[in-house]
């Protein structure tokens, strides 16, 4: 987006926020939040508690930076963006991993998506009419975790544990975590039912790089998050 789009652009765009938690990204996070100011004028990058050079690096960028004294995990980062983004009225946020994955013009298309249809979050898929090429085992993991998620939670979703979201402010609102490590990410879909949120699905491609790959959670941090979901869901009952 060039400084003249960026005049012709949608007010919604400058209503935005997107928020970006990070822990130990310093090799790409400026990379990240560079693209991201191509498409969206106000960024919160949320350092959680990294012993590396991300506060530094992100703030060599120019966007806003908060930061966890210690590192309380994915959930709390976001949470604190979300807090942070709400005391400053904005009315959309986006919620957007600091890995590299995503496609700031995927997040641009979803914050279109919002504003035509009568939803409050738009929620993005890697299978949906997407050109991602997800590894094997971690696609298998993905689809369990989409039939569990849809007993559990008794939502019909195609994609788990995909950090690239779009929410009106009504939804920012109601998004506070009891699991504030990755686990957070499907307690969103229990935060959608009981606040009755209306969502849609979005396409969205995600990169998978030899970095990424190293970044994500091993398969046995999936089994950690899916019994954390179990005992919550028993506690709810």
């Amino acid at each position: 987006m060039t400084p003249s789009d960026k005049m012709n652009a949608p007010d919604y765009i400058a209503s935005s926020v997107v928020i970006v938690p990070a822990y130990n990204e310093d090799k790409i996070i400026s990379d990240v939040l560079i693209q991201l100011k191509r498409y969206f004028p106000h960024i919160i990058c949320v350092d959680d508690g990294s012993d590396d050079d991300t506060h530094s690096r992100a703030g060599e960028t120019g966007v806003t930076v908060l930061k966890h004294s210690l590192n309380l995990g994915a959930g709390a980062a976001l949470e604190t963006g979300i807090r942070y983004g709400l005391g400053m009225n904005y009315e959309y946020f986006i919620t957007f991993d600091g890995d590299g994955q995503h496609d700031p013009s995927d997040a641009l298309k979803m914050l279109g998506s919002l504003q035509l249809e009568d939803v409050d979050i738009v929620m993005g898929s890697r299978f949906l009419e997407s050109s991602t090429r997800v590894p094997s085992i971690r696609k298998m993991i993905l689809k369990l975790g989409v039939i569990i998620s849809r007993i559990l939670h008794r939502i019909k979703i195609s994609d788990v544990h995909n950090g690239l979201r779009v929410m009106n402010r009504r939804a920012a609102n109601c998004l506070r975590f009891e699991h504030i490590d990755m686990a957070h990410a499907s307690e969103i879909y229990d935060i959608v039912k009981d606040n009755n949120l209306k969502f849609i699905e979005h396409p969205v491609t995600l990169v998978y790089t030899s970095y990424s790959r190293a970044k994500g959670q091993p398969t046995s941090n999936s089994l950690n998050i899916l019994t954390d979901l179990l005992l919550n869901y028993i506690k709810r009952k």
